[in-house]
């Protein structure tokens, strides 16, 4: 068989005089390499839209092929993957890597073997996202809708949220919930340290103990730690606003504060 009859039984006569796959505004592509090059410098939703194959299945060919080491590259994954987890009925199934479901606003995605891939989530508006595993840095950064569960997370875990709502089933890292504007969040374990700073609104509920800091500067919003340990040093440090509950507190707690309330927990 020739090439050029290989390739249009390989692609059920998607394959022209170039070889290449037809996109959407009717350019072609090889492969994932060859899409990313056609994208600009700073890849949006829209232009990868633009470009992206309208046949599901090409999609998800893009998807799983080429490598994905630089940023501009991971982007451009990121908003293939969402695109997918879209227009297909069932779960999306992928590999855990950075941007993963990157916007996403329908449709869901689970990463199986979550080895710390980063900004997973990220500005997401709807639809589910589930990591078997770790999550890194920034999961979930500026998210205003749909929801996030994840085994455990690194640091800046649903930085900036506005809407939407996050579950860490371990661990999390320091930094969660910085700069809150709305949403929900929930770790079972143990949080690290500045956990709610500069937090203007939303719910923040802690299962462990949390680090330094709590609702350092914090505007408005609730944190509720609910581990017997209860909150380290400098709690409620120059809080303005809001709302801090905990079974105890390290010393200086408060310090600087000139306004919101510090509770001293007792039930469970």
């Amino acid at each position: 068989m020739s090439l050029k009859g290989f390739m249009k039984e390989a692609y059920k006569g998607k394959a022209r005089e170039k070889r290449r796959l037809k996109t959407r505004d009717g350019d072609f592509v090889l492969g994932f390499e060859d899409f990313v090059q056609k994208v600009g410098d700073r890849p949006t939703w829209s232009e990868v839209e633009k470009l992206a194959p309208s046949d599901e299945k090409l999609l998800f060919g893009l998807i799983k092929t080429g490598p994905r080491a630089k940023k501009h590259d991971q982007i451009v994954w990121g908003f293939l993957s969402s695109l997918v987890a879209e227009r297909i009925p069932e779960p999306l199934m992928l590999p855990a890597m950075d941007f993963a479901g990157l916007e996403l606003r329908k449709g869901t995605i689970i990463l199986d073997g979550g080895r710390g891939a980063h900004h997973v989530g990220e500005k997401m508006s709807g639809g589910r996202i589930v990591v078997k595993g770790e999550a890194g840095d920034y999961l979930g950064q500026e998210m205003a809708g749909g929801g996030i569960v994840a085994g455990s997370c690194g640091d800046y875990a649903f930085r900036k949220m506005r809407g939407g709502w996050g579950v860490v089933l371990g661990r999390a890292g320091d930094y969660l919930g910085l700069g809150n504007r709305g949403g929900r969040i929930v770790a079972k374990e143990r949080v690290g340290s500045r956990t709610g700073w500069l937090m203007e609104s939303g719910r923040i509920c802690v299962g462990g103990d949390a680090g330094s800091y709590l609702g350092i500067m914090m505007k408005g919003g609730r944190v509720l730690v609910k581990g017997e340990g209860g909150a380290a040093a400098r709690a409620g440090w120059r809080m303005r606003g809001g709302a801090i509950y905990a079974r105890g507190y390290g010393p200086e707690v408060g310090a600087g504060k000139v306004g919101g309330k510090i509770y001293r927990r007792r039930g469970p």
